[in-house]
């Protein structure tokens, strides 16, 4: 039965709803602005000072978009919504995004920091106008950083769902553990917020900063809400308390996931290690050369192996998914071979590796050959008008930038930073509203989800391929109408077309009944019709 409990766990948004702003277009704009900055001033002032503005104009677009954005997610979540595979990226990005902006701040007030930060108040006034002024472009530059954590990150960080999130590791941008904790940490450590007080006293004592003026002014409405003079209940002191106080609360969560995957992954490996036979389709080259050539660019493909010992506790019918990325000709033809994620994996891919899955070993890219090991097989396809050269681009970057990811034995759909096999394809196709399921307090993933998808209604997702293998090496051909009996739906024949199949799925619906001062449970077996609903927005 605990074996049970483990194993239960494993198993678009439109390309019109990006008319207003695309995120991918928005961050690759930052980041072409970010690399034409200037981060080597050599304490020059008027170097310094066009730097920071350029990189205040970023801050504030960004700002824009991140506060919209995650706004949205924070409503989405007190609706207990589940967090989708383009919102987990777009979180992830926005961190990685916030700490480069940051960063290139933190470096621009080194060249020009006041040589006894002790003393800042005095520098203010005292000295050569040189040193004035950059002691208020040096303050104008901590100010903004200030400014920027406070319209954002200090509100997030107080969902402890967010929190956790925006603090897991993620190797597909390159993120540490607490990395963003431990910036903020510091930023609004108290010996940080004693020297932003001692500056902002030296500040005031100015009345007329010349032609720096407007200067004066921006900085003096970042100051105004920046709580630097609050100490008390509404001050920077209170803030840093209340994140440590939910960082503790934290540490209970992560223990929890610390546990079950341990767990979790020491009976998984050694159940997956037991394996009664080979796969009916194994080693037969005529079938894998059909398959790859019906096989396209970012295809998903699913199988069963009910001869793996893992397999009997996945629930429902397939085991597990991956996606085709293709062959060499497949990707010059779409414009793909040239991708920055592609080219360092040409020589793989040239030898066969089109597949990128993750398993208990991790997500890796496997040949066709090795991954024919199965009974039954099948293709899915996203249609084509949700395909564009954009699509391609991004979704091969958040596919491939998951690789060497560890395998999920947490099994949790929310979190990024270890995937099972579904939640590759929830992060690769973060557009695609993927069915999910809850379980034991967590969002979970199937590869049967990612396969009733092809049932619904309006679905971008189409079945174009399905076999299965006998003891005798023989491949029999299956329909779509088989492909739902073996996820568990049926076809309603009176509302089903030559042109629309109608699939319904059965679920037990319970009424409570009291009778005679009596309560009893009643259940009924209805049918429900599913119609693909893609995300509103972002």
């Amino acid at each position: 039965m605990y074996y049970k409990i483990i194993f239960i766990f494993i198993f678009i948004l439109p390309i019109n709803c990006f008319a207003r702003i695309s995120p991918y277009l928005l961050f690759e704009d930052l980041h072409q602005r970010m690399n034409t900055i200037n981060l080597n001033t050599d304490g020059k002032f008027g170097e310094t000072y066009k730097s920071y503005e350029q990189l205040v104009s970023i801050i504030d677009d960004f700002t824009k978009f991140n506060n919209d954005f995650t706004n949205k997610v924070l409503i989405g979540l007190r609706q207990d919504e589940v967090l989708r595979g383009l919102q987990l990226t777009l979180l992830h990005k926005s961190v990685k995004y916030y700490l480069m902006m940051s960063s290139k701040m933190i470096t621009l007030a080194e060249q020009i920091e006041p040589e006894d930060l002790r003393e800042i108040d005095d520098t203010f006034y005292v000295g050569s106008e040189e040193k004035k002024r950059k002691t208020l472009l040096w303050y104008a530059i901590h100010m903004k950083n200030l400014d920027h954590f406070l319209k954002t990150y200090s509100t997030y960080l107080h969902n402890k769902k967010l929190r956790l999130l925006l603090n897991d590791a993620d190797s597909a941008f390159e993120l540490k553990s607490d990395e963003l904790k431990n910036y903020i940490a510091t930023m609004i450590s108290k010996k940080s917020v004693k020297i932003y007080q001692r500056a902002t006293r030296g500040f005031n004592l100015v009345n007329d900063y010349g032609e720096h003026n407007q200067l004066k002014e921006s900085i003096y409405t970042m100051y105004s809400t920046s709580l630097i003079s609050e100490t008390g209940k509404k001050g920077l002191y209170k803030i840093r308390k209340d994140l440590k106080k939910g960082y503790r609360k934290d540490k209970w969560s992560k223990v929890g996931r610390f546990l079950l995957h341990h767990a979790s992954g020491f009976f998984g490996n050694r159940m997956g290690a037991i394996k009664f036979r080979k796969g009916f389709l194994l080693n037969n080259s005529k079938l894998n050369t059909q398959i790859t050539k019906i096989l396209r660019p970012l295809d998903i493909i699913t199988e069963k192996t009910p001869f793996i010992l893992t397999d009997k506790f996945i629930p429902g019918h397939f085991g597990h998914n991956a996606v085709w990325l293709g062959t060499k000709d497949q990707l010059i033809k779409t414009g793909m071979w040239d991708h920055p994620r592609i080219i360092p994996l040409r020589g793989m891919i040239e030898k066969g590796y089109s597949i990128i899955e993750t398993d208990r070993s991790g997500t890796h890219l496997k040949n066709i050959d090795k991954f024919m090991n199965v009974d039954w097989f099948a293709i899915m396809r996203l249609q084509k008008t949700f395909v564009d050269e954009n699509y391609l681009k991004n979704t091969y970057e958040a596919a491939l930038s998951q690789l060497g990811k560890l395998y999920d034995f947490n099994f949790d759909v929310e979190t990024t930073h270890k995937l099972v096999c579904s939640e590759l394809l929830y992060q690769s196709f973060g557009e695609v509203v993927w069915p999910t399921e809850r379980y034991l307090g967590r969002t979970t993933i199937s590869p049967d989800n990612i396969a009733s998808l092809a049932l619904y209604e309006n679905t971008p997702m189409s079945l174009v391929y399905y076999v299965r293998g006998d003891e005798n090496k023989n491949v029999i051909d299956l329909t779509e109408d088989r492909w739902a009996i073996d996820l568990g739906f049926r076809k309603n024949i009176d509302l089903s077309t030559d042109a629309l199949s109608y699939y319904e799925r059965p679920y037990k619906k319970c009424v409570n009944i009291i009778k005679s001062n009596n309560k009893r449970k009643v259940c009924t077996t209805t049918y429900k019709h599913y119609v693909y609903k893609p995300l509103s927005n972002y």
